[in-house]
């Protein structure tokens, strides 16, 4: 029988995420089962040609079963994978960056069900609100800039700093 390995959970927990935020397809699901299946001398379980087939799921259906096959996941390494997709649109212009330090919070605020006490989303909440605090003259956009840049050397992967 397939035995879900760590890699496994985070990356169902990823896709859980992702989806739920429209940084993924469910495509992106399907080849995922699909691989699993090809590469399984076994019989698959229900769950992963449910996953195969889930292009006929609901969307919260889909979500929710990720989400189970995906427990006890720590919730930090969920976020930094799905920080991770945010890197591919990556630009330097201030706009851009502005608009990516908003979805960086958003991503953050969804894997950590908005939970103020864990340092990174309170690191996220802060890195996105200094964006708003420049145009209200309190910071410039200098300052926005290197905060981002600080919040990426702490979570994400070194290739997505500006």
């Amino acid at each position: 029988m397939y035995h879900l390995t760590d890699e496994d959970r985070l990356a169902l927990a990823e896709l859980s995420v992702a989806l739920r935020l429209s940084l993924a397809e469910r495509s992106e699901v399907v080849r995922w089962a699909d691989a699993r299946i090809q590469a399984s001398p076994e019989a698959p379980p229900d769950w992963l040609v449910e996953l195969s087939l889930s292009n006929q799921l609901h969307i919260l259906d889909l979500t929710g079963l990720l989400r189970r096959l995906a427990s006890d996941v720590p919730v930090e390494s969920i976020c930094r994978r799905a920080l991770n997709r945010l890197q591919r649109d990556l630009t330097t212009s201030y706009e851009d960056i502005a608009m990516l330090a908003h979805q960086i919070y958003r991503v953050v605020g969804d894997v950590m069900q908005w939970d103020f006490r864990n340092p990174l989303m309170s690191d996220a909440t802060w890195m996105d609100d200094m964006f708003g605090l420049v145009d209200d003259g309190y910071y410039t956009r200098d300052q926005a800039m290197d905060n981002f840049d600080d919040f990426c050397r702490k979570y994400l992967s070194p290739s997505s700093s500006r």
